[in-house]
């Protein structure tokens, strides 16, 4: 039965609404505030390009004046719709009450502001037809996915609240159409907003509008906190911060969404309180090294760099190579990148690790341990200047000395994650190759990581010349 077939039965002129109405009502008149926003961005956006200034969000006043007048008119249609089906027309109680939901779900992250606001998801994904999957990273369904429905009614509004999030939070005047039909832009707290244009007449890329919100769990994640959730064994996190602090270059590999930069960022809370570090990271801010700790009494030497996006002519756009090369003029002790995904920003972040006190974290997607280092020097041969296979397995040689590899492992009809692996890089073999051995390895059936073999000595006499104690990487039995 539709709407209009049950309003008639229950009185011509009945002014009271079901809920089922109300959030129709509402659902309307916030599509119409998000368009109307969104059309008013564009219309300042290319006032600005025409005036040669750079884009900028627009006036408040503005802003909330289109909404209110886009509201109002929404309102007017209703009421139309409702005259012409028999039914009297709203109250004004109603009307204020259904014109404030709507204006005020069209601020923040609309439907999604619940699953924003949940500390148990890790992650929400927008398929066409705006129906919404949730991978939980806490409470009962953790290690799960799920579907939640349908999210949004329409595609026109998971477009319209994709392009007011990054209206909101992009930078250098992103924007989502056809000439940039995929954008990721971060949002307060570390967290990630991903947005494809898609479906019918958009010009898009998907055949419907795409969305992925991944939020940032763990604010401030430690070693001792990720050992509480079973990632690493003790012993293994009092080795990782002696390696960071010892100075060691390590990469954190692992398939998505395994935790790899949630430990590489555990791993440099453990650094020595006086380093000077530097994080570099695409469009996004995830590791945050200093989210909570900008106050004067306790400060922290660090820098924090990200990519900027070119605006709709192009222009404006930094990438993430040159802000690491850039690093010298900013003294680092320390250059970690949030993660490796090109070849100039693979070369970059090697040579940079060859001039600093400290040599460089940085994760990198794989699916087996095995394959890190040759995939590492395949980013890094796509580099603008050519590097040969001799050099980069030198500058991989001098600069990275540990491997580690996170998996999400099954347990339970759940997936939780594990350390899994880590190697122990040695220099460059005759044959060009580099030298590994793996030093912890996974027992699947006992869920345990173990030590199956003795570090080299080479790394334990550079943690010796450090003043750091090597007690925690030997093995029962080992020499000293």
């Amino acid at each position: 039965m539709t709407i209009d077939e049950r309003t008639r039965l229950n009185g011509q002129h009945r002014t009271e609404i079901t809920l089922d109405e109300r959030h129709l009502y509402v659902a309307r008149i916030k599509g119409a505030v998000d368009r109307a926003r969104a059309d008013l961005a564009e219309r300042t956006a290319e006032e600005a390009s025409r005036r040669g200034e750079a884009p900028s969000a627009p006036d408040p006043i503005d802003d909330a004046l289109e909404a209110g007048d886009a509201a109002v008119i929404e309102l007017r249609n209703i009421t139309q719709h409702r005259l012409r089906s028999g039914l009297a027309p709203l109250s004004q109680a109603s009307e204020e009450a259904i014109k404030s939901e709507a204006i005020n779900s069209s601020i923040g992250l609309g439907p999604l502001q619940p699953f924003h606001d949940n500390d148990d998801v890790e992650e929400i994904c927008i398929n066409a037809g705006g129906i919404g999957w949730v991978w939980w990273g806490g409470g009962p369904l953790a290690g799960t996915k799920t579907c939640v429905g349908q999210v949004f009614e329409t595609d026109s509004d998971t477009v319209a609240l994709s392009e007011r999030v990054i209206r909101d939070n992009g930078t250098g005047g992103q924007r989502l159409n056809a000439k940039t039909p995929f954008v990721r832009v971060g949002l307060p707290g570390g967290h990630r907003f991903v947005a494809v244009l898609g479906g019918e007449g958009r010009r898009g890329v998907s055949s419907g509008p795409l969305i992925s919100l991944r939020r940032k769990r763990l604010s401030m994640p430690t070693l001792d906190g990720l050992v509480a959730r079973n990632m690493l064994p003790h012993r293994l996190a009092q080795q990782t911060e002696v390696a960071v602090r010892a100075g060691f270059g390590q990469l954190f590999a692992g398939p998505m969404a395994s935790g790899k930069t949630t430990l590489m960022a555990a791993a440099l809370h453990a650094r020595d309180p006086g380093e000077r570090t530097g994080t570099f990271e695409r469009d996004v801010q995830e590791l945050n090294l200093l989210e909570s700790r900008l106050e004067m009494e306790n400060p922290l030497d660090v820098v924090e760099f990200f990519t900027r996006t070119g605006n709709t002519e192009d222009e404006g756009a930094i990438e993430l190579d040159d802000l690491i090369a850039r690093n010298r003029q900013m003294r680092l002790d320390r250059v970690n990148l949030g993660e490796v995904v090109h070849g100039p920003d693979a070369w970059e972040m090697l040579s940079a690790s060859t001039s600093a006190s400290y040599r460089s974290l940085t994760t990198l997607h794989a699916d087996d341990p095995t394959i890190v280092l040759d995939r590492l020097a395949l980013y890094c041969s796509a580099h603008s200047t050519r590097p040969s296979e001799w050099q980069i397995a030198s500058m991989i040689g001098q600069t990275v000395d540990l491997v580690w590899f996170i998996d999400l492992v099954p347990r339970g009809g759940r997936r939780e994650r594990r350390v899994t692996s880590i190697r122990e890089v040695g220099n460059k073999l005759p044959d060009g190759s580099i030298q590994s051995s793996e030093i912890w390895s996974y027992d699947y059936d006992s869920d345990t990581l173990v030590q199956t073999d003795a570090y080299g000595p080479n790394l334990l006499n550079r943690i010796r010349g450090k003043g750091l104690s090597v007690e925690s990487f030997l093995k029962p039995g080992d020499a000293r």
